[in-house]
């Protein structure tokens, strides 16, 4: 299996673990790539299939949509905008305007679809760090570095831990949707398969 940087690395590992105590006669490795590496593997054969965030079917290849993640505003505990005294936690993205913000590489299809989000918002932020994946953004926020827009569920360690605060975007709904590719001409082996309906198993309702 190959998958985005920013597919989230810890959760995935929780699940792959889960597959291989559920399934310990499969050889499975997953490795994690640029996007553009993902497609190039699936391409010459050396992966069966493919984690991607906004999968696109085309000539080359079948998607199979997999989950879509609430994306929301990172922050670090002492930012203006954590809620004190009972205050909801519910910004609308104009609060992100004129802040320092950690994104991602602009190469990748996250980060135009979300530079596409704030410029509809009339949102403008100023690009101080620029990373291929969720855990350096997540550090870099840690750091005090910026602000950053990131997918729900990668965060649940931090938010429990209290290292990273998260606000729910209103009068938006953004997500970033995951899916699976593989080559067209190619059908899934049964490991895939088990694989795919694992994952579908163990994230269900994300």
């Amino acid at each position: 299996v190959a998958a985005i940087y920013s597919v989230g690395l810890a959760e995935m590992a929780e699940l792959v673990s889960e597959y291989r105590d559920t399934y310990p006669d499969v050889s499975l490795s997953v490795d994690y790539l640029h996007p553009d590496a993902v497609s190039q593997r699936i391409l010459d054969g050396d992966a069966d299939l493919g984690i991607v965030s906004f999968p696109r079917a085309g000539s080359e290849f079948t998607v199979v949509p997999w989950l879509e993640q609430k994306m929301v505003i990172v922050l670090p505990p002492d930012h203006s905008q954590v809620p004190r005294n009972g205050s909801d936690g519910c910004r609308s993205p104009e609060v992100l305007d004129g802040e320092p913000f950690v994104g991602f590489c602009g190469d990748l299809r996250v980060r135009r679809q979300i530079d596409r989000w704030l410029k509809a918002a009339g949102v403008s932020v100023d690009v101080v760090h620029e990373f291929d994946n969720c855990e350096h953004i997540k550090r870099a926020v840690e750091a005090g570095s910026g602000v950053a827009i990131l997918p729900a569920p990668t965060l649940r360690s931090e938010v429990a831990r209290g290292s990273l605060v998260t606000l729910d975007l209103e009068t938006v709904d953004w997500k970033r949707p995951l899916g699976f590719i593989r080559r067209r001409n190619r059908q899934l082996t049964t490991a895939a398969e088990r694989f795919i309906e694992k994952l579908e198993e163990t994230t269900d309702g994300q």
